[in-house]
């Protein structure tokens, strides 16, 4: 389970991030037009993931021989209170 600590830095970090990019011209761009959701679905994805690896001590979830799984339990893994946990964006 995230600490609490790690958890509202999270909320901090990526709150203060999206509030200033949701208002630059290349994200009105993106989310204009036909099905946005769908659109911008991978890029909120990528973007946040990114920012939390800058942030955090990161990994991914691996098969048995060591690669990184393209399903897994979660977009990303924060190490907190000792173990990494899944982030789901």
């Amino acid at each position: 389970m995230l600490e609490k600590a790690t958890g509202s830095k999270i909320i901090q970090i990526t709150d203060a991030w999206w509030g200033k990019h949701v208002r630059e011209p290349t994200f009105s761009a993106l989310v204009t037009g036909k099905e946005p959701g769908h659109r911008m679905a991978d890029y909120v994805d990528d973007k946040t993931v990114s920012l939390l690896k800058v942030e955090f001590d990161t990994r991914y979830e691996a098969d048995s021989r060591g690669r990184v799984r393209r399903r897994s339990t979660g977009d990303v893994w924060i190490r907190s209170n000792g173990i990494y946990n899944p982030i789901n964006v």
